[in-house]
C-alpha cells in the first residue's frame, strides 16, 4: 500500500472522523502516512497512525476524481515550482506539460506586470493549482486567513477553467493579487467608501407593481401555454418581470417553472394562484460598471479593476482615477512593512 492513498477512519472514544491521506508504510497491522488535507502547507502538515482495519477504502496510487466518502478527492499534492517572485507554487494535481508550461509563463508575465506596478510580493501565503474537474465556477479564488502566520493565504487557480494562453492566465493572477492587495492594503474606510460609492451606480432598483403581477397571472391563466412557454410571447418588459416573479416563487415556495408547468398543465390553476406574488416587488438589476463579475461586490469591482489596469484593458476614467489613489495608498503601506 505504499504510496496509495486512502480513505481512513479516526476512531474516538465516542465518534469518528473520516479523512483522505497517503499511505508512508505499514508496520505490524498499523498504517502510517500524511493527511492530503494541507499537506503541501509545512506548518499544517499532519500525519495519522491508523490500524489496518480502519482504512475504509484503498483507491491506489492515483484516484479517480471527485468525492468518496464525503472527501473530496480529486485534490492531491503531486509536487511544487518555485517561482522568484511568488515563491512556491504548489500542484494539486498533475497537468499535462503544456498546461504546466503555460502556467509559469503566466506567473512570469504577472511577476513583471506587478514589479512595474511597484507592487510586492504576498508574503505568508501559498499558491494551490488546482484541476478545473472540481465541481465549481471559479478560475481563481484568494481566501485571506486572519493569523497568516499560522494559516497563511491562499492563492487558488484552475488553469484549465479558461482558455490556457499566457494573457488569461495571468489575467486570473492579476485579479486574486487585487484582492488580496484590497484586503490587506486599503483598510481605510474612506478609500473602501470609495469603492462602495463607485460601485453603488451599478445597482439600479425597479418596481414590478402587484397590479403588473396580477396582470400577468391573468393572462397566463386565460391562455393555454404553460409558464416556461408562455413567457416567449411577452415583450421585454413584460417578460422581465415574469422571470423575477419566478424567481421569488422559487425563493418563498420552492417551486421551479417546470413544477408551475405541472401544476397548470394538471389544470390546478388554483394552486399557481395561491404561489402568486400579491405584493408589489422591488427588483433589483446590476449594470456593469466594468464587467459582469464586477457587478458581484465592490471587493470584486476593485479586483478587476486592478486587473484591467494592470492588464492595459480600456476602462472608465473615474475608475482609473480611482485605482491610481488606491495603489498610491496600497504601496505607501507596503513600504511601511
Amino acid at each position: 500500500m505504499k504510496d496509495h492513498y486512502i480513505i481512513g477512519r479516526v476512531r474516538g472514544k465516542t465518534t469518528s472522523t473520516i479523512f483522505f491521506g497517503k499511505v508512508d508504510h505499514i508496520t505490524n497491522g498499523i498504517v502510517y502516512g500524511v493527511h492530503e488535507r494541507d499537506s503541501h502547507v509545512n506548518n499544517l502538515r499532519s500525519g495519522f497512525e491508523i490500524s489496518v482495519k480502519d482504512v475504509v477504502l484503498d483507491l491506489g496510487k492515483e484516484p479517480h476524481p471527485g468525492t468518496v466518502y464525503g472527501q473530496e478527492v480529486t485534490s492531491r499534492f503531486v509536487g511544487r515550482k518555485h517561482h522568484d517572485y511568488f515563491g512556491p507554487i504548489n500542484f494539486l494535481y498533475k497537468p499535462t506539460p503544456e498546461v504546466s508550461r503555460k502556467l509559469m509563463e503566466s506567473f512570469d508575465y504577472a511577476a513583471e506586470i506587478l514589479q512595474k506596478a511597484r507592487i510586492s510580493p504576498p508574503t505568508n501565503s501559498v499558491w494551490e493549482i488546482r484541476s478545473a474537474q472540481i465541481k465549481t465556477k471559479w478560475a481563481g479564488f484568494y481566501k485571506r486567513s486572519k493569523s497568516p502566520e499560522k494559516n497563511p493565504h491562499r492563492f487558488s487557480i484552475r488553469p484549465e477553467s479558461v482558455p490556457v494562453s499566457t494573457i488569461e492566465l495571468a489575467y486570473v493572477i492579476l485579479h486574486e493579487i487585487g484582492h488580496h492587495v484590497h484586503a490587506e492594503y486599503l483598510t481605510g474606510p474612506k478609500i473602501q467608501a470609495h469603492w462602495v460609492r463607485v460601485f453603488n451606480t451599478s445597482i439600479k432598483l425597479q418596481t414590478i407593481k402587484k397590479e403588473q403581477s396580477q396582470a400577468l397571472l391573468d393572462l397566463l391563466l386565460d391562455g393555454e401555454e404553460p409558464p416556461s412557454d408562455f413567457k416567449t410571447g411577452l415583450d421585454e418588459d413584460q417578460r422581465n418581470a415574469f422571470n423575477w416573479i419566478i424567481r421569488t416563487i422559487k425563493a418563498d415556495h420552492s417551486l421551479s417553472i417546470k413544477e408551475l408547468d405541472l401544476l397548470f398543465n394538471a389544470g390546478y390553476k388554483d394552486d399557481l394562484s395561491s404561489v402568486w406574488p400579491k405584493v408589489t416587488l422591488n427588483k433589483k438589476d446590476l449594470s456593469p460598471v466594468l464587467s459582469e463579475y464586477a457587478t458581484v461586490s465592490y471587493h470584486e469591482l476593485f479586483a478587476e479593476a486592478f486587473a484591467f489596469a494592470l492588464s492595459k484593458r480600456k476602462m472608465p476614467e473615474n475608475l482609473v482615477k480611482l485605482l491610481d489613489k488606491s495603489l498610491s495608498v496600497a504601496r505607501a503601506t507596503m513600504v511601511k512593512e
